[in-house]
């Protein structure tokens, strides 16, 4: 009964899902338009390559452009019919979830890390904007190709993160 209700809920989450952000959710991958062009992939990173040619500075610079763009600092999204939709958030329009969104995160990444919960790839811890603590902030998660960026919803040990010397460094 109790594996019942739990496939209930998830169903329900599953299908509020699609709903929670409107018209902000796209497919993952490209997808024909109604115009007929191709639709960007809202979750691969569509900078080119860092100029230093570093990988983690491209990863660094691809989470910082994702965050921006999709409005978690205190810049505006330069186009709101492509934010990429986060799994447990809910919001009736664009608008309140832009609001639930703004200026959560510092415009720059605290740190980088070279590997990724699901494989391969990067973490890109943010703090709070405005704050001097460090222990807790947010990560974006990205594949070795910067393709699947994600903010985690969990908090993320930028403490715990940054004393990690083999794998992660500190930035700005």
């Amino acid at each position: 009964m109790f594996l019942l209700a739990c496939r209930i809920v998830l169903l329900l989450v599953l299908l509020t899902a699609g709903k929670c952000t409107g018209s902000t959710r796209r497919a993952a991958t490209s997808k024909a338009d109604s115009s007929g062009t191709n639709a960007p992939d809202v979750r691969r990173c569509a900078l080119s390559t860092a100029p230093s040619g570093d990988a983690e500075d491209r990863a660094v610079a691809c989470a910082e452009w994702f965050v921006a763009r999709n409005g978690y600092t205190d810049a505006s999204p330069a186009d709101s019919a492509e934010l990429a939709g986060e799994f447990i958030e809910y919001a009736p329009t664009v608008a309140k979830l832009l609001a639930s969104r703004r200026n959560t995160l510092s415009r720059h990444a605290a740190v980088v890390c070279r590997g990724a919960p699901y494989g391969p790839g990067y973490t890109v811890g943010f703090a709070a904007p405005d704050t001097r603590e460090v222990d807790e902030g947010r990560a974006v998660t990205m594949d070795s190709t910067f393709a699947g960026l994600k903010v985690e919803h969990q908090g993320y040990r930028l403490n715990v993160a940054l004393a990690d010397s083999a794998h992660c460094r500190r930035r700005r």
